[in-house]
């Protein structure tokens, strides 16, 4: 299992960035190559709350399903997929002078039967970029 993890701080209230961050709804919002998250099982945000993705990772459209595993509210949010690609992410938040610190850490296995052509270097840089991208990318979302 390979991990990756980014960081950034946001000025914008915990409440608010935890809310936004944990979201299957917000989603594909911030997170490069995340096309989709469909069929949530409900609008709370809960252990257990489910949905369906679809991920394209080098052109290759990579489907699964995800699952609510642990929440402590305002502090960790993780969550664990399946399908194409076992992986569990795990969101961090700390309360910081003027905002928010949050942390996003991934688990994840190589789909390798449909990724059989991309050298493992290669996916896991890329992997490490989309996820420092994700975490610009929910800055640049949520600060005014």
């Amino acid at each position: 299992m390979s991990s990756i993890e980014a960081t950034t701080v946001i000025a914008v209230p915990i409440g608010e960035v935890y809310a936004k961050a944990c979201s299957p709804d917000t989603g594909p919002i911030f997170i490069p190559n995340l096309n989709e998250n469909f069929n949530i099982s409900s609008d709370r945000s809960e252990v257990g709350q489910s949905w369906e993705w679809r991920y394209s990772f080098f052109g290759v459209d990579i489907t699964g399903r995800a699952r609510v595993v642990s929440i402590t509210p305002n502090r960790e949010y993780a969550l664990e997929t399946d399908g194409d690609a076992r992986s569990r992410w795990t969101y961090h938040f700390e309360e910081t002078a003027g905002g928010t610190r949050v942390t996003l850490s991934i688990d994840y296995d190589l789909p390798e039967g449909k990724l059989r052509n991309i050298a493992r270097p290669v996916a896991e840089r890329m992997n490490q970029q989309a996820c420092e991208q994700a975490m610009a990318n929910l800055k640049a979302w949520l600060e005014p």
